[in-house]
């Protein structure tokens, strides 16, 4: 059943299958989405008393308590009948980090218009300049190049290392090297230049 309830009634429940704390910048981040676009994944809760423990979300629950700090605002809830382990751990198997190339495309699309900066998104995302930064360079990769990231093939640091070079050095590395993909022999060949025989 989905029931709105207010934050100060919503605790962490002792089951939480996530025994490893977040990152900081993975909580920076989460707080940064949630004050400027709200809550986009409900909380899963059990009656526990006169509050209510929460099953899935207690990152989220850290994060809305940060960025409420002065208010109680009601929380969108899933209730459930008991405070279930296996439904905890269902919902974080569930969840996959999205590729670095699809954050690229939403970047650039904020981007267009001119009305986001590097700045302002790295706020929007609670990321850095340089992260911001890192993902608009992913543009210039080819289409080979992208697939082949896609397809897990190559890293991250290989495909910032791709960029310094034309989408003909890439796709020319990626043809002679496709079974030693690695960041340092990528940035020589995109760097290297030949020196003229005069």
């Amino acid at each position: 059943m989905f029931k709105q309830i207010p934050l100060s009634e919503l605790k962490h429940s002792p089951n939480n299958v996530r025994k490893v704390k977040p990152s900081d910048q993975g909580f920076k981040s989460l707080c940064a989405s949630i004050s400027y676009k709200g809550l986009l994944h409900n909380l899963v809760v059990a009656k526990n008393g006169t509050g209510y423990e929460v099953v899935d979300g207690n990152r989220r629950l850290d994060a809305l308590a940060s960025v409420y700090a002065s208010d109680n605002p009601k929380i969108n809830c899933i209730v459930i009948d008991k405070d279930d382990a296996e439904i905890g751990l269902h919902a974080n198997m569930m969840r996959e980090d999205m590729h670095p190339l699809d954050e690229c495309d939403v970047i650039m699309a904020l981007c267009h218009d001119g009305s986001e900066d590097l700045d302002s998104v790295a706020v929007r995302f609670g990321q850095t300049t340089k992260w911001v930064k890192q993902r608009i360079s992913l543009s210039e990769l080819s289409d080979k190049a992208k697939a082949m990231f896609r397809d897990g093939m190559f890293n991250m640091s290989t495909a910032q290392a791709l960029t310094l070079g034309s989408h003909d050095k890439q796709d020319d590395y990626l043809d002679n090297n496709e079974h030693n993909l690695n960041a340092a022999s990528a940035k020589r060949a995109m760097t290297s230049a030949k020196i003229p025989t005069t």
